[in-house]
């Protein structure tokens, strides 16, 4: 009888973990600025979000790009965005520090003790919010990275797309150590004609039509003929082995329970009714649990 439980619960669980495993392989980072953000912008669809709300000054110290929206003695919005942890469990917050700032701003940078007090400054404020994942800066990427693991924060970047303008920044040995580098080819930053149009405008390869047309939006691509066939094939199975597991699961428990309760009488007496998988299910599980253990 155990042994028929045991069997049940371990393929619910290895068939309800399957499509958990597949997501986990995926990574859908969302950045957000307060002037295209609300509270009532849904995040759940995110594995990472990054609100870029801080931006350095002149001074070396941490700034806050529109003070009235997100300074938390104001509208809050800083603190609004990490609230969004309560509800997205799940989602890695990450506060941003812009990147893109006049060059007067950043002159500090060559000096040792001004990026030490920046880094502080900046862990100070990062500690004000425990629910961020962390936050992102370049050209001192390596002591900024040291003082925050130090501190059990991350850091990410998000790189320009101008790999050949901004080597000192992609040939940084600290990237491949980070959880993940987000390559900015999503944006027309440089582009003269305002535009809301989403595109890859520095593709790192030759892209197939119709993407090699930079007039033409992203668009979703199709599938191969032979995937659809396998997953025309392949999930209405897995549907049927998930609704058959799902009505025998409970009268399998059920009937342990009545044999642990009772199974001083029951130990010596036959089961009459013991329930079992269908034979057309135990067919599909034979066949889909190697692609599922894979």
């Amino acid at each position: 009888m155990d042994r028929y439980l045991l069997s049940c619960l371990l393929l619910v669980c290895m068939v309800l973990a399957y499509p958990s495993e597949i997501a986990a392989q995926r990574s859908r980072v969302c950045f957000a600025q307060s002037g295209d953000y609300t509270t009532a912008t849904s995040i759940g669809f995110c594995s990472h979000a990054v609100y870029i709300a801080l931006n350095p000054t002149s001074k070396a110290f941490v700034g806050i790009l529109n003070p009235a929206n997100d300074a938390d003695d104001l509208l809050g919005g800083i603190r609004k965005f990490a609230n969004l942890k309560k509800t997205y469990p799940y989602v890695d917050l990450y506060m941003g520090v812009l990147g893109s700032i006049s060059a007067g701003n950043i002159l500090w940078l060559n000096q040792q003790a001004s990026r030490k007090t920046f880094i502080d400054l900046l862990i100070t404020k990062m500690a004000s919010y425990p629910e961020m994942s962390g936050n992102w800066y370049a050209l001192f990427v390596a002591e900024l990275n040291t003082a925050l693991t130090a501190k059990n924060l991350k850091l990410i970047t998000a790189l320009p797309w101008d790999a050949s303008a901004s080597g000192d920044i992609y040939y940084s040995s600290t990237l491949s150590t980070l959880p993940f580098n987000v390559i900015k080819t999503h944006e027309e930053m440089y582009s003269a004609v305002a535009t809301t149009t989403t595109r890859p405008i520095s593709p790192l390869f030759s892209l197939a039509a119709p993407f090699n047309d930079e007039t033409k939006t992203i668009e979703v691509v199709p599938l191969l003929p032979e995937e659809v066939l396998l997953l025309q094939e392949e999930v209405p199975l897995l549907q049927e082995v998930v609704q058959q597991l799902l009505v025998v699961a409970p009268l399998l428990l059920e009937e342990a329970l009545l044999h642990q309760t009772q199974h001083r009488q029951l130990r010596h007496q036959p089961v009459h009714h013991q329930p079992r998988l269908p034979r057309q299910v135990q067919r599909s599980l034979h066949r889909l649990l190697p692609a599922i253990l894979r």
